[in-house]
């Protein structure tokens, strides 16, 4: 059973927003897009500061997810030394940084 008036709200169009309205949903847009760009340029643009010569910096997966594998010196040497062929991200380091690796 059609209910009273319901064709007509069916076919009537909606009312257009008053120019108030239309500029705080333009103005919002406006903000929206601004922050997304804002957003993109600073994680395309942003890098982490370079490590010291004779350094290695590498985030690399482990057993509990990411690491971070800092090292200086000896400890490079030695870390670089007992590197693998499938630690891809940490053999890269050691190569940029001058050191052999076991790979």
């Amino acid at each position: 059973m059609p209910l009273e008036g319901h064709w007509q709200r069916q076919h009537t169009p909606p009312r257009r927003a008053p120019a108030r309205e239309r500029r705080v949903l333009l103005l919002a847009g406006a903000v929206i897009a601004l922050a997304t760009v804002v957003v993109l340029v600073a994680a395309l643009t942003s890098s982490g500061p370079r490590p010291r010569a004779g350094c290695i910096d590498v985030t690399a997966a482990s057993a509990t997810g990411g690491a971070t594998f800092r090292a200086c010196g000896r400890d490079a040497r030695r870390r670089c030394a007992a590197a693998q062929a499938h630690d891809g991200g940490l053999v890269r380091a050691c190569h940029r940084a001058g050191y052999a690796t076991g790979a």
